[in-house]
């Protein structure tokens, strides 16, 4: 649904007039939040069974966006079918063998590391170590000595009380950071308790067409098993105590549980390869008199599928189903625009980037093989999770957003976002940025790819929230009005950065970027 004539004048009005294009603030207002509603709305639905690069749900999705692209007239950047193929190697981990004792537990437990290696694991010991967390004041690791060379089994997150305030940090660190402290412990390998029952694992070793990535040298890092609960409850039988017992008097005593058990166990896994074709969905709508020069808005489509136990999926409704919503809706602004013959001088490719979560490989695919010369790309422009309200702002504003930039690898578009922010009445937010960032937010998201390209790149998003890559990042959770005030900023600089006479390019300094 576009707004009415009535709508339109209302939004002009309570836009500042004093420093932005007349008709820039015009196309701006036909980015409603009822369309974004809609199209995230599928997106985040379990039709699209959380849009897993290589799984049918990508490909759905995928075509999803193409025919939206169609419908309100953006033209393909690459063919008829808007896709840019991509050839990947999925690489898979496939469980041969868990012997604990006489029993066989095969289907209890899964695999992985950075770029996988065959597991082949004897022991007759396990080391417990809780969370395996240490501080002054507890030390899961203190009961059993040096892990070093040892098996060890330990439970995600961090020691806790009843109301999940860590007795270390007072606040959580993260479900993983204590298994990043362990694996530099160098055990032989890291069981690893999975809470949901759940022990699928893959990932992708290439993200570019015939690529020998895959053919890199055997990981040396340490092998983490997946087990299930009830296969971590057979470890710990000898103990007569199970999983939950023993997180519950962690709980309530604030003391390690650690001990050494007395078990044989033998673990085998090897690995695959198998191809995975994927795609990224490209748009284009053709500038003036510089159409030889583009702006690239980019918004990643993929996310982390689904449990393969218990069916749970991961709809990612903020990531990055609101990217994607969102920059469906910038395109049909500036279609609009140009057949109304107020186009902008720069074309605008609109891409829609696949395996992001796997490691931004439809991006790098781009920057590889470019579409449009990147010489002549002057501007990235990214959106990645802006429809939610952060925890830093749920008590203050919805009407805020994150900038993240590099000051090497940015350009003027820090600058300019400063100037069209006054359009939309939003805070633009740049404690994100730089090196201090604790989230490292530029070098996790797709602009970086473009950025290392000297492209000069910058990454809209709301922040990080609870539900991040969990089966509850769902629409419900979505601020559909700042997720429109967020598109209108990002389609206001975009209109300025297309139609200003230079961009500032910035200083190249590989060194200087953001890791």
């Amino acid at each position: 649904m576009k707004p009415t004539l009535i709508s339109c004048l209302f939004f002009l009005c309570t836009l500042s007039l004093s420093a932005q294009n007349k008709d820039a603030l015009k196309y701006a207002s036909f980015i409603d939040s009822v369309q974004l509603h809609t199209y995230l709305s599928r997106l985040a639905s379990d039709e699209f069974e959380g849009r897993k690069t290589g799984t049918v749900g990508e490909t759905v999705s995928a075509y999803y966006i193409a025919d939206k692209l169609r419908g309100i007239a953006v033209p393909s950047a690459w063919d008829s079918t808007y896709f840019q193929g991509i050839s990947m190697y999925k690489q898979v981990y496939i469980p041969k063998k868990f012997q604990l004792g006489d029993a066989n537990y095969t289907k209890d437990y899964s695999y992985y590391n950075d770029y996988g290696q065959p597991l082949s694991i004897q022991t007759d010991q396990v080391y417990f170590i809780g969370y395996g967390a240490v501080s002054d004041s507890y030390n899961d690791l203190k009961p059993v000595g040096d892990i070093q060379g040892k098996v060890v089994l330990m439970f995600s997150g961090e020691p806790s009380d009843k109301d999940g305030v860590s007795y270390i940090s007072g606040d959580r660190y993260g479900q993983s950071y204590w298994l990043s402290k362990v694996k530099e412990q160098k055990p032989q390998a890291i069981l690893l308790v999975s809470y949901d029952g759940s022990t699928y694992y893959d990932n992708y070793a290439s993200g570019s067409r015939g690529s020998t990535q895959y053919e890199r040298k055997e990981s040396k890092d340490v092998p983490v098993v997946n087990v299930s609960e009830i296969l971590a409850n057979k470890l710990l039988e000898s103990l007569k105590k199970t999983v939950k017992q023993i997180r519950y008097e962690i709980e309530k005593t604030g003391k390690p549980q650690s001990v050494i058990i007395k078990e044989t166990v033998e673990i085998g896994g090897e690995r695959k390869y198998d191809f995975a074709d994927s795609k990224n969905v490209v748009g284009f709508v053709e500038g003036s008199d510089l159409k030889d020069e583009y702006i690239v808005l980019t918004a990643h489509y993929d996310h982390e599928g689904k449990s393969y136990y218990r069916d749970d999926i991961y709809n990612g409704a903020d990531d990055n189903a609101s990217g994607v919503s969102a920059l469906l809706e910038i395109a049909n602004a500036f279609a609009t625009a140009k057949k109304a013959g107020k186009g902008t001088r720069r074309s605008i490719i609109f891409l829609f980037t696949t395996a992001e979560e796997s490691g931004m490989y439809g991006s790098d695919y781009y920057t590889e093989y470019p579409i449009f010369p990147l010489k002549n790309t002057k501007a990235c422009i990214n959106l990645d999770m802006i429809g939610r309200v952060s925890t830093d702002y749920e008590s203050i504003t919805n009407d805020y957003v994150y900038l993240v930039h590099n000051e090497r690898r940015s350009g003027d578009l820090a600058e300019v976002t400063k100037e069209v922010s006054k359009g939309v009445k939003l805070t633009v937010d740049y404690s994100y940025s730089g090196s201090g960032d604790k989230n490292n937010f530029f070098g996790r998201s797709d602009q970086y790819n473009f950025a290392t390209k000297d492209v000069p790149s910058v990454l809209f998003t709301s922040g990080m929230h609870d539900d991040y890559h969990k089966t509850t990042d769902d629409v419900e959770r979505i601020n559909f009005g700042a997720l429109q005030k967020r598109a209108q900023l990002v389609f206001l600089l975009t209109w300025e950065v297309a139609n200003r006479e230079n961009v500032k390019i910035g200083v190249v300094d590989v060194k200087g970027i953001s890791e």
